[in-house]
């Protein structure tokens, strides 16, 4: 043994793969008259299912990965007919969910620090957060906003080992990351009516100094992440 361990390989790509091509078979047996016109219609909110099962493998991300399935049951049941709530009646089940994020938060899914801890987990709904992190030691963070956004500010921080992974999630929201000057950012999310953006300068100042690299995944849903200087 080295010591050294494998980091898990990132699913991201694997599961949006697995997503399109069932979306393009289901469109495809619509077209040639097997499935019923608008059969696909009733299981949209299956993705969310989909995407929450494949956050589960990650320990930084069971939180996400939790809200997903959460929100993809009720809104397929909805969608089957086996609930029947609109909107005005549906609304309350965001407010459980956020509080089961809140209390795996409180019970060791992540921290509170918004500085000094080299790892946090952070959750917004209907509403957004800003936080600065300084630590020297950085290790990632896992990020989720539903209908709500948040910024992240990593300007003054410094990655441990040279590389930081972030779990940047969104479902109807967004967020913006900023990175130091001499950051290399590796985007590796899957973005469905949605996207990823990379709008930072590649800037080294010092030649001897180790570039910084922070790598950025998770599923984007009707929103987008952006990351800058």
């Amino acid at each position: 043994m080295n010591g050294e361990t494998k980091a898990k390989p990132d699913r991201g790509p694997l599961i949006a793969g697995i997503i399109f091509i069932l979306v393009g078979c289901f469109l495809l047996l619509e077209k040639m008259g097997f499935v019923p016109r608008g059969f696909l219609l009733h299981f949209w909110p299956s993705i969310f299912i989909l995407v929450g099962a494949s956050k589960l493998a990650y320990a930084a991300g069971r939180s996400t990965g939790a809200v997903f399935i959460m929100l993809g049951v009720v809104l397929q049941l909805n969608a089957l007919g086996i609930m029947h709530l609109r909107f005005s009646e549906l609304w309350p089940v965001f407010i459980i969910m956020a509080g089961v994020a809140m209390l795996w938060q409180a019970m060791g899914g992540g921290t509170q620090s918004l500085s000094g801890n080299p790892r946090f987990d952070a959750f917004y709904m209907f509403g957004g957060g800003d936080r600065r992190v300084n630590s020297k030691n950085f290790q990632g963070a896992n990020l989720l906003a539903i209908f709500g956004g948040y910024k992240l500010d990593l300007t003054q921080a410094e990655f441990a080992g040279g590389e930081a992974v972030i779990e940047a999630n969104a479902v109807f929201g967004g967020g913006e990351i900023r990175v130091p000057v001499d950051c290399l950012v590796l985007l590796k999310g899957t973005a469905l009516f949605g996207a990823y953006e990379d709008e930072t300068r590649h800037f080294q100042p010092d030649a001897s100094k180790p570039k910084q690299t922070l790598v950025v995944r998770g599923v984007v849903l009707f929103g987008g992440i952006v990351v800058k200087n």
